[in-house]
């Protein structure tokens, strides 16, 4: 049983690498286009856009990686049913059960690796990207102003659309700037031309320089003009309090389970309300890695039921339809969680649930053969 556990355990990894790579690069496509567009369109020097790469790459492992392992099993076991190596162990007394114990035992060991990974690596590499592409905007405004609509500019209040962008001078034509502070006060600048100075990597002070516009001071609560007039030439200055390195507060997808589950428990103790997402957030970041346990339990029965003798090809196919089930569940159960039309608990589970489901009838089906 030793030989056998071995023998069956090893194989699912090569098919593994395969399915995991080949998943990825098919996410992972529009994310490499965006990434290559900022070095040569947008000027953003290639080593901080290999970190980004970097940073982006576990948060598409997340997904794929479960596919992997669904693909793997699909394979490896269709393999041996093909081979007739399945129809020998059982002729020779080995059961359903025993033949699934490698497959299982890969499957956990799969979910507690992906649980270590998405409660600790990923919060860290998103909350790096967050850090160092908003660094980079800084140091290149044309990522926030291509669109000609109004964009926050980061770590401030302010945001800022232009007409016209220079990426060579980094000069603007028909600047508009909306600030609002804490007062619910609004102050709306339009300047006719516009330069970014000081605004390197890195850099603490960052400049936006306005001339010939017109500027209007607003109060909402009060609805009176505090101010209103013209200028020629109108200094703003952004203090860039982010580099690469530091640590500022992490949003939802930036913590890991226990973190998100503290803030809950502070929030209650509080008597504050929770908001659905926070539970969404943090049973998501469980129910995903263990997919991988579920992935198996339906890839062992439907590998025997198949008898794979079409190949690599029907393997794939039916990955591909496994996977198509579980995240439109995955899709649908998140969005009725946020909006509470469901528990976010079941709504974060029921694709694990369906999974279960399916691979129980298949299982059903061969004990009973």
């Amino acid at each position: 049983m030793k030989t056998i556990f071995r023998y069956i355990f090893f194989q699912f990894f090569p098919p593994f690498f395969i399915g995991y790579g080949f998943f990825t690069l098919v996410l992972f496509i529009p994310t490499i286009e965006k990434l290559v567009s900022l070095t040569i369109e947008k000027g953003i020097p290639f080593l901080v856009t290999a970190k980004l790469f970097v940073y982006a790459l576990p948060f598409v492992s997340v997904l794929t990686a479960p596919m992997g392992v669904l693909f793997s099993g699909l394979l490896t076991l269709g393999r041996l049913s093909n081979d007739s190596e399945l129809i020998a162990l059982r002729a020779n007394g080995f059961s359903v059960w025993k033949i699934s114990l490698p497959a299982f035992t890969y499957g956990i060991l799969m979910s507690v690796f992906m649980l270590w990974f998405m409660n600790y690596v990923l919060p860290e590499s998103n909350h790096r990207y967050k850090l160092l592409l908003t660094n980079a905007t800084f140091s290149n405004p044309i990522i926030f102003l291509e669109n000609k609509d109004f964009r926050e500019i980061p770590n401030s209040n302010k945001k800022i659309t232009s007409l016209e962008y220079d990426p060579e001078d980094q000069s603007m034509k028909d600047v508009y700037l909306y600030e609002k502070n804490e007062n619910n006060e609004i102050r709306l600048i339009f300047a006719k031309n516009g330069q970014w100075i000081n605004n390197t990597i890195n850099s603490e002070n960052i400049q936006l320089e306005l001339k010939t516009g017109e500027l209007i001071h607003f109060d909402m609560k009060e609805n009176e003009i505090l101010d209103l007039g013209e200028f020629d030439n109108l200094v703003v200055n952004i203090k860039n309090q982010i580099t690469q390195y530091d640590k500022l507060d992490r949003g939802l997808r930036e913590q890991g389970a226990l973190e998100v589950l503290e803030v809950i428990e502070k929030k209650k103790s509080q008597n504050l309300p929770v908001d659905p997402i926070f539970f969404v957030e943090y049973h998501k970041k469980i129910s995903l890695p263990i997919a991988c346990v579920f992935f198996m339990f339906v890839a062992i029965p439907l590998s025997i039921t198949l008898n794979n003798r079409s190949g690599k090809g029907i393997s794939f196919g039916v990955a591909l339809v496994v996977i198509f089930i579980y995240y439109v569940f995955l899709i649908v159960g998140e969005t009725l969680g946020k909006k509470a039309i469901i528990s976010p608990s079941i709504g974060m589970y029921l694709p694990n649930l369906v999974i279960f489901i399916i691979g129980s009838a298949f299982f059903l089906k061969i004990i009973r053969q």
